[in-house]
């Protein structure tokens, strides 16, 4: 992804978040109007979110039927970052943890 992209979607990002106490909460905003651009980068966004979601979730319950949370605490430690970096690749973005 272009830098001007992800500053782009950077933007965007931060547009649809609020804060809801001292956790952020994501709103959704009108992207009828966004430039093809904007839409394009938050459905890739979206895709990968979607995946990364479904892959660690399935990883984590697969390892909590065989080890309970010990086993679950080491797919965070030992195989979310990997995880992260396939489905990163997969859809040419580059994903990482965050805070606020």
């Amino acid at each position: 992804m272009r830098t001007s992209a992800r500053v782009i979607l950077a933007a965007v990002l931060l547009a649809t978040s609020t804060t809801a106490g001292s956790q952020p909460v994501a709103r959704p905003i009108d992207m009828s109007s966004a430039p093809p651009e904007v839409t394009a980068a938050v459905d890739r966004a979206n895709a990968a979110i979607q995946q990364l979601q479904v892959t660690l979730i399935s990883r984590l319950k697969e390892e909590m039927g065989r080890g309970g949370p010990k086993g679950a605490v080491s797919v965070c430690r030992d195989e979310a970052q990997q995880l992260t970096a396939s489905v990163g690749k997969a859809h040419q973005l580059t994903i990482g943890r965050t805070s606020h």
